[in-house]
């Protein structure tokens, strides 16, 4: 009996050890992507991995998932990415809200990822209102001043779910197979 409780929390703690690795991981791999990209406006592959992210997993990693990974931006660019702790955490929330609609209807998936495109730029304007004491004025002229931006992140984040959404899928899907306990088993059932 004394074996087997060994060897249960054995168990537990290589689960742990290997959620803090998948978590570094992935960090890491978003953060690299968003370097790669950086010089391109607005074109990015944050969101649409969070969001892949956010269904494959279970709640209590994505929480960790998205706020390891706002905290490496805050670090690596300073305060001002500070929202992104609220952005990336109302995502978050969205995703795992809408979950069981967007297992039934797919294309949900795209068009929310284009509204989040879409929306970055009203939340980030946030942000200024704060820095700024509160100035509406200087809120709403940054947030006009890019909307053809909000516009391009939008797009960007279509065509990039458009292209990448199957294929991410099935290796996720292949990797998650040895790893059931970690992943939302609903989301692996509706994965062809």
């Amino acid at each position: 009996m004394h074996k087997l409780k060994k060897h249960t929390s054995f168990s537990k703690s290589f689960t742990l050890t290997f959620e803090i690795c998948l978590i570094s991981i992935f960090v890491t791999f978003i953060t690299i992507l968003r370097y790669i990209l950086y010089y391109l406006p607005n074109v990015e592959l944050v969101t649409f991995f969070l969001v892949i992210f956010i269904l494959l997993f279970k709640n209590h990693f994505n929480w960790i998932l998205v706020n390891s990974f706002c905290l490496i931006q805050v670090i690596l660019f300073g305060y001002t990415d500070l929202c992104y702790f609220v952005i990336y955490n109302l995502y978050c929330l969205i995703v795992i809200l809408s979950r069981k609609l967007l297992f039934s209807f797919q294309f949900l998936l795209a068009i929310l990822i284009f509204l989040f495109g879409i929306f970055f730029g009203v939340i980030y304007s946030l942000n200024h209102l704060i820095t700024y004491n509160f100035n509406f004025k200087i809120m709403f002229a940054y947030y006009l001043r890019g909307i053809i931006f909000d516009v391009i992140h939008g797009v960007a984040n279509i065509i990039l779910f458009s292209c990448l959404y199957y294929p991410i899928q099935k290796i996720m899907k292949n990797f998650a197979l040895n790893n059931t306990n970690l992943f939302n088993y609903i989301y692996l059932q509706q994965i062809v």
